[in-house]
């Protein structure tokens, strides 16, 4: 089973972002614009917790910290029902969250010997007939129109949520069989309707019906999907396609991928297009929870935190209403989550926000009652001129004038 969890991995942005163009699917993204008028105001930063300690090793001290959190995942905890019900009753506002991997199966697990014996038809195959599998994990493709496979994982994911889960996460959804991710694959699947290679209209109709089958089974539970991992591909992609079935999104590259070098920074273009994509979906009134993940070992580097405030500023810098953010730690070697790191700023208090996020002095800016944020996401230094005397976020001195360095951010507290 634990390794029918493996994910999070460098392949997670190849994961997320099989999401096809506009004009692959008939109609409009999902846009309610009566929630985006007043979706800013009603911001209030607030964090999420991916759990992966066996669940015979969680004590009540774990249990009440974790309450804490509106968003519990549990990646390998494998929550007991008392411990669901104890956190439940500790805050009745804690969501517990399944993790799901609809998109494969794994060789030498339950689910993979009983599809090989009674279902190989819900293999995902070449045009010879071979079983399509993932290029480094070796996990099986699953065929996402098989009609019998999308209720037999809806009805997997039913069972979860009357065993007490608030929810899933369905995740390994996205994976395209299209260049440039194509790679990801050992071979290219088919289409078992038209017996040629999918087309983006075919792949992505069949993953909206695999959605839509999960969210007939599961009701009123939240049904959250992983598979929307950065501003550049939601818009080269159309991937407002995909909220109607949705109750959420998770976003596990949120400014950085794990094996991304600390000292590397996406361009401004494509950074714009992240908080973009932020503001948009969160303008739908759906849930949206932004990941920023660090090699193992790696998280504690001088480099490192600046890349985490960078990233817990852009996320104050574009979070609206129902949007969390939190940090992460993957191991490369086995490709899985080790869980949420804590932050010493997590608990900032800045009020809510006064307006959305905007241009100034060429870096981009937002106030809040009790302080303001910026980030440069340029690769040059900008002097910046305040309006009053600010200090920074754990500094006692107070300035106006500050020099804000490239690809940097700054969390700024009004002082009197």
């Amino acid at each position: 089973m634990l390794i029918g969890l493996m994910k999070r991995t460098i392949y997670a942005q190849v994961a997320a972002i099989l999401i096809v163009a506009l004009v692959a699917v008939p109609g409009k993204p999902v846009l309610a614009k009566k929630y985006a008028k007043r979706a800013y105001k009603n911001f209030q930063p607030g964090t999420f917790y991916v759990s992966t300690k066996r669940h015979s090793k969680i004590s009540r001290a774990d249990l009440k910290k974790i309450s804490r959190y509106k968003f519990v995942f549990d990646y390998r905890t494998f929550f007991r029902k008392s411990q669901i019900k104890s956190l439940q009753r500790i805050n009745r506002n804690t969501k517990i969250i399944w993790y799901l991997n609809v998109g494969h199966t794994f060789p030498n697990s339950s689910d993979y010997d009983y599809i090989n014996k009674n279902h190989p038809d819900w293999f995902a195959k070449t045009s010879t007939g071979q079983r399509v599998r993932t290029s480094k994990t070796k996990a099986f493709v699953m065929e996402p129109g098989n009609l019998g496979y999308q209720k037999w994982i809806a009805e997997k994911a039913r069972r979860f949520t009357q065993y007490g889960y608030s929810g899933v996460l369905a995740d390994a959804f996205y994976y395209p069989p299209f260049r440039p991710y194509s790679k990801y694959y050992s071979s290219t699947p088919i289409n078992p309707r038209t017996k040629k290679s999918y087309k983006s209209r075919e792949w992505i109709l069949a993953k909206n019906r695999l959605l839509k089958n999960i969210k007939y089974k599961i009701g009123r539970k939240l049904l959250l999907v992983n598979g929307y991992s950065t501003g550049r591909a939601y818009y080269k992609f159309g991937s407002g396609h995909l909220l109607k079935y949705a109750d959420g999104v998770f976003v596990e590259g949120f400014t950085r991928w794990p094996n991304n070098n600390l000292k590397s920074h996406r361009s401004a273009s494509d950074w714009l297009k992240e908080m973009k994509m932020v503001t948009r979906i969160s303008a739908t009134n759906k849930i949206i929870l932004l990941q920023t993940n660090f090699a193992e070992r790696t998280q504690n580097k001088k480099a490192a935190r600046r890349a985490k405030l960078f990233a817990f500023s852009s996320y104050l810098l574009s979070g609206q209403k129902n949007s969390y953010f939190e940090y992460g730690t993957v191991n490369m070697k086995k490709y899985w989550a080790n869980g949420s790191l804590s932050f010493r700023y997590y608990n900032i208090r800045l009020g809510r926000p006064l307006n959305r996020y905007y241009k100034k002095n060429r870096v981009f800016q937002r106030d809040f009652v009790k302080g303001k944020v910026l980030v440069n996401p340029h690769n040059k230094s900008y002097k910046i001129k305040l309006s009053r005397k600010y200090r920074r976020l754990g500094s006692k001195r107070r300035f106006r004038v500050f020099t804000l360095k490239r690809n940097s951010s700054a969390v700024l507290i009004k002082t009197k």
